[in-house]
């Protein structure tokens, strides 16, 4: 069987498929109408990918920082829930006079008491 003919050089192929592997590549469809909406806004049919990624940038920006928002508010409700156990542990020990460890010793990276 004969080799397929190529316009550009086996070299040429290589580097762009490395190029490429280094990117994420989306395609995505758009209502009928939205390029120009675009265009009614300024953005150019040259900008048009550079408008998109970085509206997408912006919203995973704004998405990340309430998602760490959220990470924060739970990291501080389960060290709440690590010291309302230590402190009803720290009672029951109490009553029956032991000692128990502080919570920051016993929780883990994770934020959670340790069982």
């Amino acid at each position: 069987m004969a080799r397929k003919k190529y316009k550009t050089s086996e070299n040429q192929r290589r580097l762009v498929k490395e190029y490429e592997s280094t990117k994420d590549r989306i395609n995505v469809l758009f209502p009928a109408g939205t390029i120009d909406r675009m265009r009614n806004l300024g953005v150019s049919d040259r900008n048009k990918s550079t408008f998109i990624k970085y509206a997408v940038e912006q919203m995973l920006a704004e998405m990340e920082r309430e998602a760490d928002k959220g990470e924060a508010q739970l990291n501080a409700f389960n060290r709440m829930l690590a010291y309302k156990e230590f402190a009803e542990q720290m009672a029951a020990n109490k009553r029956q006079g032991r000692k128990k460890k502080k919570p920051e010793e016993s929780l883990e990276e994770t934020g959670e008491p340790e069982e």
